[in-house]
């Protein structure tokens, strides 16, 4: 919905703009933002919603299980994806791949954080099979999938690869880790409090009228004017409230940044909190805080043809909801975009369906369109599912076929309570982390060089930093660098370099031992021990690519070093003399 806004700057050449203030576009962007996070937030967090109020903030909360939760623990299943048909100028270089079939096994056990993938992989007459893992927050890939990689991209050189090169592997704790906090959600029929609460302040904003409670459901339904009236009251009640907006806001960013040092080390909650609160209290001041006339302005881009959410009350009913848009010429494009979704019973017989429809026409006159209908039957400890997906390209002036697609899909799922996931073993000579193969690591040292000439002679990025200690280059796996004015470098690679002895005491915890010193630090916290005495350190600890990453003057003072930094655009440098 950001397209919109987009389109109405770019009315300046027309007269559109003599009767929108500049004040008015820049509250009509709140506006579009509200309305996403207002409605994305109520309605597609979960598929599974219900009563008036408080029944429906209860029900929106607590969805309870529509499905066994050992489908979320212990499981095992097979899915099959075929590209039935591809054709059209904008992908004539993937000639043959029509027809083309995926097939992926996988098994699942939550409670270790693991899940297997075998696929097996035909085009064009070649077969193609390996495996993938999901092991904590790294996905961990066998070389097997370059060769299908080099298929689907000839620029793709296998040879620059390393000999003895078994795995390749990406890890992130935000996205990948999130994984496995939303299964262990999913179990418990429950979600975030965070969110919890995000949804408790929305649906206290809308208006009772465009609620009813009858025949054991609970129905929410709005035209242009009603969702343009529940936009408004949301508002109004950010401008009434904005403390706890703003902390609703900054709770919500923390829960999932938290678990992710390298993300969340700059968050600052109670400057966020502040902002957001200026940025209301100052909005409202100077008149630029969206108003029913700037949200009235929604219906000269998009028009709300339908939209309804509905929900059983009683445990297993049938909850729906259904939106359809229209796009008006203002906006760039023509046409209709719709979501709807369909869901009842409970975890010993489910089923749902749900439905994406696109239908549009751009200015150039190219004519889109995309279909996606998934839909799935669950009974007991069994399933199976069924997808569809179609699109479509085509210029109008000229009929050139841009884009003719068609993919469907089946798989089928059961508990498997007895179900065991390997995961391959990492080391340095098996394993390469993809990030790499990007960006390469900083080359190795000649022998025999010296260390100011080796400065004199390599080039770094200007945030790249090179570790000396005493007097000889120690190279890291991941880069030192300089962030927020402190020099970060993985904990290990100084420790050992100090003849240092690193230790994870438990979670989150780490201790490096030299001679009678020893340093106790955290991941995520600014408190270090140093023999026992408590200190702070501005920029807390924090994991970077499988290594946790400490800033070198801290912990390198801590163990009674030296640190000099030497700071030249290209040659920045750090070095570290122990004292005796």
């Amino acid at each position: 919905m950001d397209r919109p806004v987009a389109a109405l700057n770019q009315e300046k050449k027309g007269g559109f703009h003599k009767v929108v203030s500049t004040k008015k576009k820049k509250g009509l962007l709140a506006v579009v933002l509200a309305a996403v996070l207002c409605f994305s937030v109520v309605f597609v967090v979960s598929a599974e919603q219900l009563p008036v109020k408080e029944k429906l903030i209860d029900r929106l909360t607590e969805p309870g299980l529509r499905f066994d939760p050992g489908f979320y623990e212990h499981a095992s299943g097979s899915m099959r994806f075929q590209i039935d048909r591809l054709d059209g100028s904008l992908v004539r270089e993937l000639e043959g791949v029509a027809g083309s079939t995926l097939t992926l096994d996988y098994k699942l056990h939550a409670p270790s954080q693991k899940m297997s993938f075998d696929f097996l992989a035909e085009a064009a007459g070649e077969t193609y099979q390996g495996q993938f893992f999901i092991d904590g927050d790294k996905v961990i890939f066998t070389r097997d999938i370059l060769d299908l990689i080099a298929r689907v991209d000839p620029t793709f050189d296998l040879d620059e690869l390393p000999s003895g090169l078994k795995y390749l592997y990406i890890g992130d704790e935000y996205l990948i880790g999130g994984i496995w906090e939303a299964l262990a959600d999913y179990r418990q029929g429950r979600m975030p409090q965070e969110t919890r609460e995000l949804l408790n302040f929305l649906v206290e904003a809308v208006p009772y009228k465009y609620l009813t409670l009858s025949g054991g459901k609970i129905t929410l339904e709005l035209d242009q004017a009603g969702f343009e009236d529940v936009i408004y009251h949301v508002l109004q009640k950010v401008q009434a409230e904005p403390e706890r907006f703003a902390d609703l806001v900054v709770g919500l960013v923390l829960a999932n940044l938290g678990t992710v040092p390298a993300m969340s080390e700059d968050i600052d909650p109670e400057q966020m909190r502040a902002e957001i609160i200026t940025a209301i209290e100052t909005a409202v001041a100077d008149g630029t805080f969206p108003g029913r006339e700037e949200i009235s302005m929604l219906a000269a881009f998009i028009q709300v043809k339908e939209f309804v959410y509905q929900s059983a009350i009683i445990p297993g009913g049938q909850d729906r909801f259904k939106a359809v848009f229209e796009l008006l010429p203002t906006t760039g494009v023509t046409g209709r975009i719709a979501f709807s979704g369909d869901v009842s019973g409970g975890p010993e017989n489910a089923e749902g369906e749900y439905v994406f429809e696109l239908d549009l026409t751009t200015m150039e006159n190219i004519e889109v369109t995309a279909d996606l209908i998934a839909d799935g039957q669950y009974q007991g400890s069994r399933g199976v599912s069924e997808l569809t997906v179609t699109a479509s390209a085509r210029d109008l002036t000229t009929g050139e076929v841009l884009l003719d697609l068609k993919v469907t899909g089946e798989g089928t799922e059961q508990v498997t309570p007895d179900v065991t996931v390997n995961t391959p073993l990492l080391t340095a000579d098996n394993s390469i982390d993809l990030n790499d193969l990007a960006q390469p690591l900083l080359p190795p040292p000649p022998p025999g060089v010296e260390v100011e000439l080796e400065v004199e002679q390599h080039e770094f990025a200007d945030e790249h930093v090179l570790l000396v200690v005493n007097e000889e280059i120690v190279w890291c796996d991941v880069p030192p660098y300089i962030k927020d004015g402190r020099t970060m470098v993985p904990v290990r690679s100084v420790a050992e370099a100090l003849d240092c002895e690193v230790e994870w005491v438990s979670e989150g915890e780490i201790r490096i031992a030299r001679g009678g010193l020893v340093v106790s630090m955290h991941i995520g916290k600014n408190a270090y021990t140093v023999n026992g005495t408590e200190r702070q350190m501005d920029v807390p600890p924090y994991i970077k690519d499988g290594r946790t990453m400490v800033p070198v003057r801290f912990v390198a003072e801590a163990l009674g070093a030296e640190v000099e930094f030497v700071g030249d655009v290209g040659t920045n440098m750090v070095r570290i003399h122990c004292k005796q």
